[in-house]
């Protein structure tokens, strides 16, 4: 075995111990993808290097463990893409999104979104496209336009319950019910809770059977049904902990301290609250290390134990002003007035209640400004999809016309003449196998008018019809030559119906028929970029200025109109995609002669659908 032969197998050993060490240990199974991340760095495997990320995005968010940067995430696209596995490497877009979502840049988390939404449909993965909208709901969710984002959890959980994809059934169920909590429908939530928890059981996966339980038990414990709260929570602590989930494990004890504070347990509770924020210093973000203090400092005033509810609501308070959090110091200041009023420091009390007023003031005109920020936001956003709806709009009417550029009825009533003249000749069979291929060739044509898109294998099968019926017409003076680039998977490939017809029309009539003798014509696919290929028509006739001479006074209005149109849906396409999208005809040149003509068509890998 070679030396990249074996740090292959090493990175997917490692890949492998690190599934096979994830429902057990965590910081194992992060440790195992991360030295594959390692070695696939250093031997410069792109490949393995996008697949590791991807792999330790996934137990990021999943285990609530800060392991990669938006540079880690952003190394891994680019490797995707220069692997040509950006649709592969799909999840990556997502995965940045979501750190996006969690850093509070809202406007950067759907552009990437955006881009996932777009490389599905490209790729007609209908299950990604619907887990994107899944990821959409979750940042409309935070931006606080619940609206939106109960239609686009609903639109996620419709497409998976088509796909049968029950991981992504039971995601969005969880996710809707985090929305209905948040909107104070606690028997809502509860039933999707359940239903999300019932399939969870089913695909018995630890981590999201105990986020469902903490969910429900959280539910339960807003509705003042304590003891149901605390079986939920405890289930839930029990899982989390067997399999050292800390993130959880901070959660359910920071639960059931608050249930046990509302039900005056103070002891229990100061027990539950110390433990989940001494974990949580160790592993959670600072912050929702503050908020912990708060709950503990809550707990210490009222079980009397003022100077030390003093200490942590200091420290809160520091945390909440580095972070500019305040919401958080509005939380800090009235808790720092309800423990001076405990302490008779009337003064004390009523300088906390102030700051507590101004600040939830602040807050308050803050929030407009932000509902006002969401509101133009989301007017951007519906100005993007009407342009975007006009652009397809646009794009079927150009692809129409092109239909009537492409049916020539000198082509038909040529066509028709020339099977006529086999039958004449008494060439019967002959004749059957030219008019079948004249109706495959319109049934396709008629066919593909209604799309957008179709597969380029199918369309070089379609100019291969139309190249045989030529042929026949003008009996056999040329040949005509496919050649396809090795890296151009042609089946995997669109391209807009019969957009090089006109052009291959243009070679026979006015270059190669001309020519008399050894006249070829090709059709050429190479690889342009990752999202971009070029479709040549070559001939080598007589040229473009000596064709000019052979033409009629009608032939190039026809020849001009199909570029026209060429050229129009090539634009409205462009502009869709977001891609340079042309047309481009030049002269052949051999020896400072001019030996033919060469047409590059620009086009996209993947289009749409419309």
């Amino acid at each position: 075995m070679n030396s990249g032969a074996h740090h292959i197998a090493t990175i997917e050993q490692l890949l492998n111990s690190s599934k096979e060490a994830e429902a057990t240990s965590i910081p194992q199974t992060i440790a195992h993808t991360q030295n594959a991340l390692a070695l696939a760095r250093t031997t410069h495997e792109g490949n393995y290097i996008w697949q590791c990320i991807e792999r330790l995005g996934l137990l990021m968010f999943r285990h609530k463990v800060p392991c990669l940067t938006e540079q880690d995430f952003l190394e891994g696209i680019e490797c995707a893409q220069e692997c040509g596995n950006e649709h592969k490497g799909i999840l990556l877009y997502l995965q940045l999104a979501t750190l996006y979502k969690e850093q509070s840049r809202y406007s950067e988390a759907i552009q990437y979104i955006q881009k996932a939404i777009h490389i599905a449909q490209q790729h007609h993965d209908i299950a990604t496209e619907g887990l994107s909208y899944g990821h959409m709901g979750n940042i409309y969710y935070e931006l606080g336009e619940y609206s939106l984002a109960f239609e686009c959890l609903h639109k996620s959980l419709h497409i998976a319950e088509q796909e049968g994809n029950q991981r992504v059934i039971q995601s969005q169920l969880n996710n809707l019910g985090s929305l209905y909590h948040k909107l104070g429908r606690y028997s809502d939530a509860l039933q999707y809770f359940e239903q999300s928890l019932t399939i969870r059981r089913d695909i018995a996966h630890p981590i999201l059977i105990a986020s469902s339980l903490t969910n429900i038990g959280d539910v339960y414990r807003a509705l003042h049904q304590y003891e149901d709260a605390l079986s939920f929570l405890n289930e839930s602590l029990s899982i989390s902990e067997s399999i050292q989930n800390n993130h959880l494990i901070v959660l359910n004890k920071a639960n059931i301290g608050l249930v046990h504070e509302e039900t005056g347990n103070y002891n229990t509770s100061l027990q539950y609250c110390t433990e989940a924020l001494e974990l949580a210093k160790e592993v959670e973000p600072i912050q929702f290390v503050a908020d912990l203090c708060c709950n503990l400092a809550r707990v210490y005033n009222r079980s009397g134990e003022y100077n030390r509810a003093l200490d942590l609501l200091d420290q809160s308070r520091v945390i909440a002003l580095q972070h500019s959090n305040k919401d958080l110091l509005t939380i800090v200041y009235y808790n720092l007035s309800q423990v001076y009023e405990n302490l008779s420091d009337i003064p004390q009390a009523y300088k906390w209640h102030k700051l507590f007023v101004e600040t939830q003031h602040a807050t308050h005109t803050e929030e407009k400004e932000r509902d006002i920020a969401r509101q133009e936001r989301l007017l951007t956003l519906q100005k993007a999809e009407q342009a975007r709806l006009l652009l397809e709009k646009q794009l079927m009417q150009s692809e129409q016309n092109a239909l009537r550029a492409q049916i020539n009825p000198h082509f038909l009533f040529n066509s028709l003449n020339s099977i006529q003249s086999l039958l004449a000749d008494t060439q019967t069979e002959q004749a059957l196998r030219y008019l079948s291929r004249f109706a495959r060739l319109m049934r396709s044509i008629l066919d593909n008018s209604r799309k957008a898109s179709v597969s380029l294998q199918s369309e070089l099968e379609i100019y291969q019809l139309y190249v045989d019926i030529e042929q026949l017409r003008f009996q056999h003076t040329f040949t005509y030559n496919v050649e396809i680039h090795p890296y151009c998977d042609v089946e995997d490939m669109d391209v807009p119906p019969m957009i090089a017809q006109p052009f291959l029309e243009n070679a026979i009539w006015h270059g190669l028929l001309p020519r008399k003798e050894n006249a070829t014509l090709t059709v050429r696919i190479k690889p342009l970029d990752t999202n971009r290929y070029i479709m040549e028509v070559e001939d080598n006739g007589i040229g473009r200025e000596r064709s000019q001479q052979h033409k009629t006074q009608s032939t190039p209005m026809h020849t001009s109109a199909g570029m026209n149109i060429i050229n129009e849906r090539l634009t409205i396409l462009g502009n869709l995609l977001n891609l340079e999208l042309h047309c481009t005809v030049e002269d052949v040149i051999e020896n400072n002669v001019c030996s033919g003509t060469r047409v590059s068509i620009i086009l996209p890998i993947q289009t749409i659908r419309v």
